[in-house]
């Protein structure tokens, strides 16, 4: 027992030195997990998967900028906890409904969506009235970009993005904050 917490503090002395390698660690196993928990949507079929590497190389990138000034600054850690959790809080429950509002389920994914519907949607939604967008957007193979301007799709697409990055970055800068009061700082 005592050989393992001796060896517990030589690795959070060996953090101490680190704290670029620790802000990297965060930055990039917190988008791993926004993936898995609640990934962003994607844009029409024809757009593929793109979107999705883009996303998480977006969000690895500013995560580890964001952690890497947090964990080289020393503020007092109760002001920055103070404001850094509620921050991330509210990105959090406001992405939740962002994401449901402006996508639809398709195949294992959620698709982008726009508030408009193209003239042919329109007809197709006038003679199927109740059907939800996700068997919309199955009727229409995916193609959403035949049930809405693509404008609009990546508008709603950005705005989600924007959400989701700035929502995985405050808990990542909030995991930073609280691995530094671990290692004593």
């Amino acid at each position: 027992m005592l050989g393992s917490l001796t060896m517990f503090k030589d690795l959070l002395a060996k953090w101490k030195s680190a704290w670029l390698l620790q802000a990297a660690f965060v930055a990039f196993l917190v988008p791993i997990v926004g993936q898995l928990v609640a990934s962003p949507p994607t844009l029409w079929r024809e757009a593929g998967q793109q979107p999705a590497f883009a996303t998480f190389l977006i969000t690895v990138v500013v995560a580890f900028l964001a952690c890497s000034v947090m964990a080289g600054r020393q503020p007092a850690l109760r002001s920055t906890i103070i404001w850094l959790v509620p921050v991330a809080v509210v990105f959090m429950v406001v992405y939740f409904p962002l994401r449901a509002y402006f996508s639809c389920p398709f195949a294992d994914d959620r698709m982008s969506t726009g508030w408009t519907y193209l003239p042919t949607a329109a007809e197709y939604v006038e003679k199927n009235p109740g059907q939800g967008c996700d068997l919309l957007i199955a009727d229409f193979i995916g193609d959403t970009d035949k049930l809405w301007p693509r404008s609009q799709i990546l508008v709603t697409w950005a705005l989600v993005l924007l959400v989701y990055v700035a929502a995985v970055t405050f808990v990542a800068m909030t995991l930073v904050r609280v691995m530094d009061h671990i290692r004593g700082e």
